[in-house]
């Protein structure tokens, strides 16, 4: 008896390991198999959030320089009222 010839069809291998396997092929550098949760910081993303940082620190100066000069007119105020 005679084993039947090969089958000319090439499969391609399930891109799904099985339970419990270890898939032989890792991600990318830089990319996770495991989706990320909505919000995590990424090389991606973390460029803007610096940029959104950088926006509110440079509100955060203003408003610093801005209640100064109101001390300070409050203070010339008092000074020249005496």
């Amino acid at each position: 008896m005679q084993a039947p010839p090969a089958s000319p069809i090439q499969r391609t291998p399930n891109p799904e390991p099985p339970p419990g396997q270890i898939n032989p092929e890792p991600p990318p550098p830089g990319q996770s198999a495991i989706p990320l949760p909505e919000g995590t910081l990424t090389t991606g993303n973390v460029f803007a959030v610096d940029e959104w940082s950088q926006t509110e620190h440079d509100m955060c100066m203003q408003v610093a320089r801005d209640l100064a000069d109101i001390e300070a007119d409050q203070i010339a105020a008092i000074v020249n009222h005496t």
